[in-house]
């Protein structure tokens, strides 16, 4: 038997076994494996909400693969056994170790994927914020099936063009270059020719600028999640702390970074001049030249303060959404933390002026 060491092979007697090596697994054995790594990494992550999504999308992402086909007659295809090609299964399990990774880098404490593990969460991206606005957009499924030229509005819901009017007045520095412009397509009276405009070239522009919007705009949160993201930016919830790995097997020899130079003789011996990039955790990655290798998205420690900057930027991309009675169509209120603080503080004062007026008015 030989185990693969990146492009080096070498015998499995002659094998570190610390060191990252790999055997020669199925494609079965893999995603197991791959499976078992993901769920335990969502486990780790440092919001309850954001462990229990990722773990239903997991979950969700690993049944079995059926691909939407229809027979000759339109009536869909019912498969007793999932059909995956070689070719799919390469993909999906390439982009299932991508997953790992940002999963492992989130939990290391990396901004980018850490923000973006959170963001998926809270419906600022991926899946979820597709289903939230295919919920706000399902009124008009009739619409969109329609063929001919004849265009019903903007194409959206009343939520979400309520929605859209407050977001393209909000700061574009809170969207990170997706913030919207526009309320209304922009269609030109003339073509480049001084003609009226065709219908086909206005739908066109309509459909273009409904995609754009659709991928930009940010869906409301339930009226409990949104307080709860707002209690956590604003910290007067209380976070219940970074959750602590499970403990591992005692290795048979310590790869800290102290001791490199020792095992560097045995590895030249082996495989040749050539140390691995990883052989220790994220936080105790090899300094070459002076220089971080990670220099561009370092690890950081999990501290309650570090947490709420990410809550705080997540939080002023979330809208929530009330009827209102009286004035009979939808109100927006957007996650201003600023605002949001100002409220706790104003609050916390009349709370002890009340107080103070009850001591003045014993004497």
């Amino acid at each position: 038997m030989h185990l693969t060491f990146r492009k080096y092979a070498i015998p499995a007697s002659r094998a570190f076994p610390s060191f990252h090596v790999t055997s020669a697994l199925s494609d079965h054995d893999e995603s197991i494996l791959l499976y078992r790594a993901l769920l335990r990494q969502s486990s780790y992550l440092p919001d309850s909400a954001a462990r229990s999504y990722v773990r239903s999308y997991v979950i969700s992402r690993f049944r079995g693969y059926y691909p939407r086909k229809k027979s000759a007659d339109g009536h869909p295809i019912i498969h007793h056994q999932p059909n995956l090609s070689d070719e799919r299964l390469r993909t999906v399990l390439k982009s299932a170790r991508k997953s790992l990774k940002i999963l492992q880098r989130a939990n290391d404490g990396h901004l980018k994927q850490l923000t973006k593990v959170l963001s998926m969460t809270y419906g600022r991206t991926g899946k979820r914020k597709r289903q939230i606005v295919g919920l706000l957009q399902s009124p008009l499924s009739a619409a969109k099936a329609n063929t001919t030229y004849e265009f019903n509005g903007s194409g959206l819901s009343d939520e979400l063009q309520a929605v859209i009017r407050v977001q393209v007045k909000q700061p574009a520095t809170n969207f990170l270059g997706r913030a919207l412009k526009d309320q209304q397509p922009n269609i030109p009276k003339e073509s480049i020719w001084q003609r009226p405009l065709s219908k086909t070239r206005q739908k066109n522009v309509r459909k273009k600028w409904l995609a754009k919007t659709l991928d930009k705009i940010m869906p409301p949160l339930g009226e409990q999640e949104w307080n709860r993201l707002r209690d956590l930016a604003l910290g007067t919830t209380k976070w219940e702390g970074p959750i602590a790995p499970r403990p591992k097997g005692r290795p048979l020899f310590n790869t800290s970074s102290e001791i490199i130079e020792d095992i560097q003789p045995k590895l030249n011996a082996i495989i040749g001049p050539w140390i691995p990039k990883r052989l220790t955790s994220s936080t105790e990655r090899i300094v070459e030249d002076g220089r971080h290798p990670d220099f561009k998205s370092r690890p950081h420690k999990l501290t309650a303060k570090y947490m709420r900057g990410i809550w705080r930027a997540i939080f002023r991309q979330c809208p929530k959404l009330h009827w209102d009675n009286k004035a009979k169509n939808w109100q927006v209120t957007w996650g201003d933390v600023e605002r949001e603080q100002e409220i706790v503080l104003n609050t916390t004062m009349n709370v002890g002026g009340d107080m103070f007026e009850k001591f003045e008015g014993d004497e």
